[in-house]
């Protein structure tokens, strides 16, 4: 069953310096980017999956981007993007994943630690919130709040 789909995304990045897993802290500088786009959800297989092409407004033009998670573990959701930038990022709660981002340049390796998902979304549209930090070889880059919500 697929679903045109309107994706409303908001990713939140704050740089870190310290414990993953302190209170935010409200003077921490933020960096915002919100995204309107068209894309499909589908439920495939068990599999509940949101498909989009990212824009110039990202700075992925021309990649492709797939989240989805089956419908009885939706708070282990994956990330794949393919095209101009390519990467796989499994956010699963309290744990951690080791990724490769082809930059088209070159590749980084990243660690990606994820603290919390929620996750409302079904066939009708819903919503997935994702809090997670992204290390380069040891060092906390920044945590991220992404928020995603479909609607049909």
């Amino acid at each position: 069953m697929k679903k045109k789909a309107s994706i409303y995304i908001v990713s939140k990045q704050f740089k870190l310096d310290g414990d993953f897993f302190a209170p935010q802290n409200e003077d921490e500088k933020e960096e915002k980017i919100e995204i309107s786009t068209e894309g499909v959800l589908s439920l495939e297989d068990g599999k509940l999956i949101i498909s989009y092409d990212e824009t110039e407004l990202t700075g992925m033009d021309g990649a492709h981007t797939v989240l989805e998670f089956t419908t009885d573990e939706p708070d282990t959701v994956t990330m794949t993007r393919s095209g101009s930038a390519s990467t796989s990022m499994i956010f699963k709660e309290n744990s951690r994943c080791m990724s490769t981002y082809e930059t088209g340049v070159f590749p980084l390796e990243m660690c990606i630690t994820t603290k919390s998902v929620e996750n409302t979304l079904d066939i009708n549209g819903g919503k997935i919130i994702i809090d997670y930090t992204v290390e380069i070889h040891g060092v906390c880059m920044e945590r991220t709040y992404l928020t995603v919500t479909v609607t049909v």
